[in-house]
């Protein structure tokens, strides 16, 4: 249990200019967990500060508590976020994303580089709860992106990557 004075020390701290003080303030904040740091960093998630949203989804990503992924999610959606969101979806690897295949599909097809890398790590070491729906509607997602203006000079290696992660998640539905 940690004292209130110490948390709010480690709260000032997670503010601070020198931003080592302040990384290793969400570091410490992570190994503590509990409802308290919880119920601190979700709201950080609207800052309109990127080191602070960062630190806070990352912080809230080690901790491992499933009440952080709706709180991530609608950051990693908030347009006012798009170039700043790699950290954001880094922070999912490590909650159950089981629910957000096509989510994890859209970012794969359409984040930035970083945003992109971490999707497909998802992708590739999660496994997906999804429907017969979901996997036709991925398979239209690739193919949509495919024939757009928006896709990346390397497109087709990361199609390549996507189609084995839908058969991976469509092989997986059939064995149930």
């Amino acid at each position: 249990m940690i004292r209130m004075s110490d948390f709010e020390k480690l709260k000032r701290d997670f503010f601070s200019e020198d931003s080592d003080l302040a990384w290793e303030t969400h570091e410490k904040l992570a190994k503590i967990g509990g409802e308290k740091v919880i119920k601190f960093l979700i709201p950080l998630l609207k800052s309109k500060d990127g080191g602070i949203r960062n630190c806070a989804g990352l912080a809230l990503g080690q901790i491992g508590d499933k009440r952080a992924i709706e709180p991530l999610v609608k950051a990693i959606k908030n347009p006012k976020n798009r170039d700043n969101r790699g950290s954001l979806v880094h922070a999912l690897a490590d909650l159950d994303c089981s629910h957000l295949f096509l989510f994890m599909i859209e970012l794969a097809l359409y984040g930035n580089f970083e945003v992109r890398s971490h999707a497909l790590i998802i992708l590739d070491k999660q496994t997906f709860k999804i429907t017969n729906k979901e996997i036709e509607t991925a398979k239209s997602m690739v193919m949509k992106y495919a024939e757009s203006e928006r896709k990346s000079k390397d497109y087709e290696v990361l199609l390549d990557e996507i189609w084995e992660y839908i058969e991976k998640a469509e092989k997986r539905k059939k064995r149930k």
